[in-house]
Parts: structure tokens; C-alpha cells; sequence
């Protein structure tokens, strides 16, 4: 019972136990109206979350894994269980650096228990499509290049050699975007901007599909989503090259 009350006070905001909100979510809540879903993180926002959770404690460990997850669109129990012999830094050929993603930690809902670790990522259906192995983006290779260690094995992210359970993350995640001024929550909004970043920089769902592992383009779609101004850009360009074959008519 003791056990109980702490967590319900280290979670919830009412001593009398009649209204059950939890802390992280009592600011956004309104008697009889929906919340609101952001599920659209861009990447300027990210970078401001990523200051932020730099100042947190163990914040450069946060900030390499909060990278990883967004760049990849991995959910946080495949960045968290990125393994060192999962990485490959070319380091005289960056471009040919890969991460494979191959491993998953399972969060136990028991208070005190500890992330199990699984072979595949998350809703992999086993064998080959249990293992994705990607090439490493700009900003990944970077930000791996300063947690790497030669010769190292075992969980890239730990602190003081343990995993990091979901509670840990979460709560550092929570808290820097509250100082970033932006309206997120949790973890899986990183794989939601992960995605939506690389569909508007390619416009290729394949490509979207393929970063995020799905076995179909309907589970991408959930994910994929355009900018607001993709539309009249598209439209743009269209007026453009018109415009040109106009200019090249009227010089003949």
C-alpha cells in the first residue's frame, strides 16, 4: 500500500485521491473538452527541444539518443536499445557509416522492474525483417562519434552501465520541451517528426516506409504527413517552369 501512494503522489496532483490527472498532463486539461493531438514536430523545434534537454543531468547522453530517435524515426525502445556492435562509423568514409536496428527494450509497467532486452525492432515479424539496417545521417554520425568507444560493447546508452527505463526518458523529454515553450509530450512525437522530416525532404513514401519499418504503406501514411505549405510550393515550381517555356517562346 505504501508502494501505491508513493507513486500516486509522485504522479498525481490530488491528495484526496478523487481526481485521478497526472501531473504531466493537468496543465492541458479541460473539464469536458478533448485535448488536442500535435503529432507534427518539425525540425526547428527539435533542435530547440535538443537545447534544452542538453541542460538536463546525463543531458549529452539524452541528447545523442533523442537525435538518433528523431533522424531514424526509431521508437524510444529501439534507440534505447542501440547496441555499440550496431554501429559502423566509417571514419575515412562517413558517407558509408550504418546503424542497424535490431533490438528492442520492453518496459514492464511494474514500478522497479527493469527494461528487458528483445532481439528485432518493435513489430518485427522475425528473420530477415527483423533487422533494418540503414545508412547514418549527418547529424547522427556526429552526435555517435562522441559516445563512441573503440572496442566497446553492451547498450550505448546507459548511466553508470544500467539501461535507461522509460520513466527516466520521459520525464527528461517532458521537461525540456516544457522549457522549449512546445506542446509535446512523451517520447513517440520524435518518430512522428522523424518521419514527417524525411517525407518533406523527399516526398517519397517508399523512402518513409523503409526509415520506419513498416510492412505496409497504410501504417507509413499514420506517420507521413506534408507541410501546410507543400501544396503552393508544388504549385510554385509548376508556375515557374511555365513561366520559363513562356520566356523561351517569346525569344524565338
Amino acid at each position: 500500500m505504501q508502494a501505491v501512494l508513493k507513486f500516486y503522489d509522485e504522479y498525481y496532483d490530488d491528495p484526496d485521491f478523487k481526481y485521478p490527472v497526472k501531473k504531466r498532463h493537468a496543465e492541458d486539461c479541460q473539464l469536458k473538452k478533448s485535448l488536442p493531438k500535435y503529432k507534427d514536430l518539425l525540425l526547428v523545434e527539435f533542435e530547440q527541444f535538443r537545447i534544452e534537454i542538453l541542460k538536463c543531468k546525463h543531458g549529452e547522453l539524452f541528447a545523442a539518443m533523442a537525435t538518433v530517435q528523431f533522424y531514424h524515426a526509431l521508437r524510444i525502445s529501439e534507440a534505447a536499445a542501440l547496441h555499440f556492435e550496431d554501429l559502423n562509423l566509417n571514419f575515412k568514409n562517413s558517407k558509408e557509416s550504418t546503424i542497424r536496428i535490431c533490438r528492442h527494450l520492453v518496459y514492464l509497467r511494474k514500478k522497479g522492474s527493469k527494461p528487458i532486452l528483445e532481439n528485432g525492432f518493435k513489430n518485427a515479424k522475425g528473420g530477415e525483417n527483423s533487422v533494418r539496417e540503414l545508412p547514418l545521417f549527418p547529424e547522427t554520425f556526429q552526435t555517435l562519434n562522441k559516445v563512441f568507444k573503440i572496442h566497446a560493447k553492451g547498450l550505448v546508452f546507459t548511466i553508470d552501465g544500467t539501461a535507461l527505463t522509460y520513466r527516466q526518458i520521459q520525464k527528461v523529454y517532458d521537461e525540456a520541451f516544457m522549457r522549449a515553450g512546445l506542446p509535446y509530450r512523451g517520447t513517440h512525437i520524435l518518430r512522428h517528426g522523424g518521419c514527417r522530416h524525411i517525407y518533406n525532404a523527399t516526398g517519397d513514401l517508399a523512402i518513409a516506409q523503409q526509415l520506419l519499418g513498416n510492412s505496409t504503406l497504410d501504417s507509413t501514411l499514420v506517420y507521413a504527413k506534408r507541410d501546410k505549405g507543400a501544396l503552393k510550393k508544388f504549385i510554385s515550381i509548376g508556375w515557374d517552369v511555365h513561366n520559363g517555356t513562356q520566356t523561351q517562346t517569346l525569344e524565338k
